[in-house]
């Protein structure tokens, strides 16, 4: 490449309609989670297996998502009875 001669760091921005990539041709250090992501997915051998994973990671998610609404549930003293008077609010902004 013409710039890689003279010096410059190599940058390739793609505009595809408002979406910009940027390719940057700089090495990037893996942290410890995508090191284990990779080895973990170079043993997936077929769509069923890459399903089941996809699963378990989602039940996963499901779950810590359940824990957080139950601590934030707790933390701010909500009941059904909240919730009942949330749903019939009118929290439109006014428009004179």
């Amino acid at each position: 490449m013409f710039f890689d001669r003279l010096g410059y760091t190599k940058v390739l921005y793609i505009c595809i309609g408002n979406i910009k990539l940027k390719d940057s041709m700089q090495a990037t250090t893996l942290n410890p989670t995508q090191l284990f992501l990779l080895q973990m997915f170079s043993h997936i051998g077929d769509e069923e297996r890459l399903k089941e994973l996809k699963e378990v990671w989602l039940d996963h998610v499901r779950q810590r998502a359940d824990e957080e609404g139950r601590r934030i549930w707790k933390e701010k003293n909500l009941n059904n009875e909240t919730m009942h008077k949330w749903l019939n609010m009118h929290m439109r902004t006014p428009y004179t």
